[in-house]
């Protein structure tokens, strides 16, 4: 069993990060893969009825490169929060939500 398939579990995260620095549509990006990408992945991979012997579990368990993933995705999840922390309470960052339209004087939603 290789480790590399528990890095997917970092793109619901990045996601995030990419819907916003790309804007638009793709602040829908992190909803469309979380609850629409991964279920129908889910869907098509179907269930898996086997578990592992205990003796390979422990084997599994000792390799490093599974405890690097699994500690390296409480600080990604610590620096999503703190991040989005900072967006939201920076107003430079909102400000692409808010313009004041030059035509109307009016304050108005727009898409950047």
């Amino acid at each position: 069993m290789k480790p590399w398939p528990y890095l997917l579990a970092f793109i619901v995260p990045l996601s995030a990060v990419v819907g916003h620095w790309w804007g638009g549509v793709f602040h829908f990006l992190t909803p469309v893969i979380a609850f629409v990408m991964i279920p129908l992945l889910d869907l098509v991979a179907g269930a898996e009825g086997n578990n592992l012997p205990l003796a390979e579990l422990e084997k599994l368990a000792e390799k490093m490169s599974f405890r690097v993933i699994t500690f390296l995705y409480v600080p990604v999840q610590v620096g999503l929060v703190l991040w989005g922390g900072y967006v939201v309470a920076s107003p430079w960052r909102m400000s692409c939500f808010t313009k004041k339209m030059p035509s109307k004087k009016r304050w108005a939603t727009c898409c950047c």
